[in-house]
């Protein structure tokens, strides 16, 4: 095998991954400071435009869009590949593998809010983090935008980025298992918030854990659009569950969900994983997973 083979095969490796990862943060950092001085300028010139942009959730959707955009073009034309062999995108198949993913999904989601509960019970995060993830996450302020960023635009750039550049390129040098954890991990530092570490990262796994067992994009980003789509109606669920969706006001850390509530959680879990697993047998197509 040349060289230029051996580099389309291997790239990136976990210290470019995690170069790329810092290029996105740069970005979206780049972006958010220049909005947010011209902002200010215009203020300072007693031109009222309202609500700053950078608080909208459209701006980030800019901004996520742009920031993700340009270092996985860079990273799919400095290998010379085509863009559908980085970014395998097919029809889930067979159906129950739908029906697996919302199952699983569903359950992860009340786990990891549980767990999130806990976190903030031993660390609790101090009101400037509370303020602007709050901000970030206030579906009831900007409903259409919030959900055009959590449902369309933050899965497909974060999971063409991730599980699609990144993983593609530690599968081709670590073993299956280490490339899904340390893509994972990159997941969940580039989120900027520690208290969400288990949510991120298992989330992470789980779609990166899809991949290797599909290698069909389109299932994590189906994946990863439901988890969100979760998170984008929890403050509009008619009923209260505490410690679920309880008003972030109202709420005081060591607040927890029912039992029964963390029960069905795990149970949903744990059978989403059983019908993935169904599922996977009975697709009788096997893909292989393009790296050259």
């Amino acid at each position: 095998m040349d060289n230029s083979a051996l580099t389309n095969r291997t790239f990136p490796s976990f210290g470019q991954a995690a170069l790329l990862v810092l290029a996105v943060i740069g970005i979206q950092m780049s972006y958010g400071i220049g909005f947010g001085m011209v902002y200010a300028a215009l203020r300072i010139a007693g031109i009222d435009i309202g609500t700053s942009l950078v608080a909208q959730p459209l701006f980030l959707a800019l901004t996520n869009t742009v920031g993700f955009g340009l270092p996985l073009v860079f990273g799919v034309l400095y290998q010379k590949a085509r863009f559908s062999q980085v970014l395998p995108l097919r029809r889930p198949r067979p159906p129950l593998l739908v029906l697996a993913i919302a199952v699983t999904i569903m359950g992860a989601v009340v786990l990891s809010s549980e767990v999130d509960n806990l976190t903030r019970m031993f660390f609790p995060p101090p009101d400037w983090v509370v303020n602007m993830f709050g901000r970030i996450g206030d579906t009831r302020a900007y409903p259409i935008q919030s959900g055009f960023l959590l449902v369309v635009v933050a899965p497909v750039t974060e999971e063409l980025f991730f599980r699609g550049l990144i993983l593609r390129g530690l599968l081709s040098r670590y073993s299956s298992s280490c490339a899904v954890l340390l893509t994972a991990l990159l997941f969940t530092v580039i989120h900027l918030n520690p208290w969400q570490f288990f949510s991120a990262m298992l989330l992470g796994t789980l779609l990166g854990w899809w991949f290797v067992r599909t290698k069909n994009l389109t299932v994590c980003l189906v994946g990863h659009a439901f988890a969100n789509g979760l998170v984008f109606v929890q403050p509009f669920i008619p009923f209260e569950v505490q410690g679920f969706n309880t008003d972030p006001a109202s709420s005081t850390p060591g607040q927890f969900q029912p039992l029964w509530f963390d029960a069905i959680g795990l149970l949903l879990f744990l059978g989403g994983l059983l019908i993935f697993q169904l599922a996977c047998r009975r697709n009788t197509k096997t893909d292989t997973l393009v790296l050259t």
